[in-house]
């Protein structure tokens, strides 16, 4: 289970008690998405850059607004037995070098010019460079025409888009994608927007939900979606990538030798529930993440995991390090991942971390702890702590930043 506790500057959070909650937004669209294999444009580090790019690449949205090209693709009706919806849709081409979350509301005007409907769109989450595709409707009467009011923000997470690869099959009257995760990351939301055509002609726009809260797009992973049926004759589809990372990035593929940052990339339940706070414009944001060097270092402290059988489904599920070490594995197989290094006893009266804890999770490690081995990066103060208990399993692990 995972525990952060608040002593001087520490920071444990309780793992199973919490319960996240995703936000869909979504306009009245049926629903779908598309991709390309292009690299993830590197707008988190943009502090990093030298003064002169930083400041060029300062998000401004309403600059950045002004970057967006729209090509209007006009109106469509979805006509269903007991009501009709009437809509518009317009492509948006991001120009700017920055990625950005985008979206829309349309108004609609009568033909005596007065507005008789507003609907608006989803988020989409665009790419430096990379089109989308905005559509909304409702049921309301015939209009003349329609205006678009863009909004632009900046994302809290990497846009993962164009790292998303769509192969679509249309039916006489639907659309079937097949949507697979090419990025290092965790995808969520994600979701393919379709318009479908005759011709030339614009006949409906859907959007095919590929993902939800419970059932994000892992790293490599596939998810096959079949999107609403269409009322009208098409015959042929456009679709559109629309992705967005949830914070968690994949473990990496093979770590050896000594302690690395990569190390600090976790998985398991526990990976799930680990965030951070971010302040921009006076507004307070939750960060997913599961690169715990976020955390320790701004709290230079650390973050440590345990089995609670009372909540946690499964021992084995509560942590994965980034070279596969799990809470129950043998201390050989900590050896065979991290090295052999001296192996201490535990003693709660000396013990750095235990004494740092909470009252009631030093019980509980008391329980569990009968020694540990430490391991630490080179030049910078990052470490990995292996508690194993009397059967020589590891029982607990600390992520320290000392």
């Amino acid at each position: 289970m995972k525990k952060f506790f608040p002593v001087i500057v520490i920071i444990i959070l309780g793992l199973m008690m919490v319960t996240a909650c995703s936000n869909n937004s979504a306009s009245n669209e049926s629903n779908d998405m598309s991709s390309t294999d292009e690299a993830v444009s590197d707008d988190a580090a943009v502090g990093e850059d030298q003064t002169g790019e930083s400041e060029a690449r300062e998000f401004d949205a309403e600059k950045i607004k002004e970057q967006i090209e729209l090509t209007e693709l006009g109106a469509y009706t979805e006509k269903y037995i007991n009501a009709t919806r009437r809509g518009y849709a317009t492509l948006a081409k991001n120009t700017s070098d920055h990625d950005i979350v985008l979206y829309c509301t349309f108004t609609f005007y009568g033909d005596d010019g007065e507005p008789v409907a507003t609907a608006e769109s989803s988020d989409r989450y665009v790419n430096a460079g990379d089109t989308a595709l905005l559509f909304a409707d409702d049921e309301m009467e015939p209009f003349e025409k329609a205006e678009v009011d863009l909004v632009v923000e900046e994302p809290r997470y990497t846009v993962l888009s164009n790292q998303m690869d769509i192969k679509e099959t249309l039916r006489s009257d639907k659309v079937i994608v097949q949507l697979t995760n090419k990025s290092r990351e965790t995808a969520d939301p994600a979701g393919v927007p379709v318009a479908f055509y005759n011709g030339d002609e614009l006949v409906d726009c859907r959007y095919i939900y590929c993902t939800t809260h419970d059932s994000p797009l892992k790293a490599g992973e596939t998810v096959t979606e079949d999107g609403d049926w269409v009322s009208g004759s098409v015959d042929n589809v456009k679709v559109y990538p629309n992705a967005s990372s949830n914070g968690m990035k994949a473990l990496p593929d093979s770590l050896e030798g000594d302690l690395c940052k990569e190390d600090f990339i976790v998985g398991g339940d526990a990976a799930s529930y680990w965030n951070r706070t971010e302040s921009k414009g006076g507004t307070t944001y939750i960060i997913n993440t599961n690169d715990l060097t976020e955390l320790i270092q701004s709290t230079k402290d650390f973050y440590y995991v345990y089995y609670t059988p009372e909540v946690d489904a499964s021992e084995e599920g509560v942590i994965c390090t980034a070279r596969g070490i799990h809470l129950g594995d043998s201390k050989d197989s900590v050896f065979k991942a991290y090295g052999k290094e001296k192996v201490v006893k535990f003693n709660p009266e000396t013990d750095p971390f235990y004494n740092e804890c909470d009252p009631d999770n030093q019980n509980a490690i008391k329980e569990i702890a009968s020694e540990y081995v430490e391991y630490h990066m080179k030049n910078e103060p990052y470490g990995i702590v292996f508690y194993f208990d009397k059967n020589d399993k590891v029982s607990l692990v600390f992520f320290t930043y000392k």
